[in-house]
């Protein structure tokens, strides 16, 4: 859990994945008003539907990476290279090649993964 917390919060210092829903809900929400401060989060249902989504998928794909990571495994499978982000993504060609080169994170296809299984001899 230290490795996944680690890169979590790697990953929040480079304004991705949680640090996407904390800005959003901070934008909205009264946080700096020393004398009845707001909770970032009670800012979130002030935005549309369509930003709390993306600040929500963006945290979930920050949090699988982490958890990736954190426990070792080898390959993260998934299509998603956050073209549908609003701004830069955890899953973006960028932030892959760092999680790549930094954290040795590998990530596949559904199809590439298939062929490794099938080279490896996996049923």
């Amino acid at each position: 859990m230290d490795k996944v917390n680690e890169l979590a919060t790697t990953i929040d210092a480079r304004g991705l994945g949680h640090a996407k829903a904390v800005e959003l809900g901070r934008k909205y929400a009264h946080c700096d008003n020393p004398s009845n401060p707001e909770l970032w989060f009670k800012g979130l249902p002030k935005a549309s539907a369509r930003q709390i989504r993306l600040a929500i998928a963006e945290w979930a794909d920050g949090d699988s990476v982490a958890a990736h990571y954190g426990y070792g495994l080898d390959l993260f499978c998934t299509h998603d290279t956050g073209k549908n982000a609003s701004g830069a993504s955890i899953l973006d060609a960028a932030n892959r090649k760092w999680l790549s080169e930094t954290h040795g994170v590998r990530f596949v296809t559904l199809s590439e993964l298939a062929e490794i299984a099938m080279a490896s001899g996996a049923t």
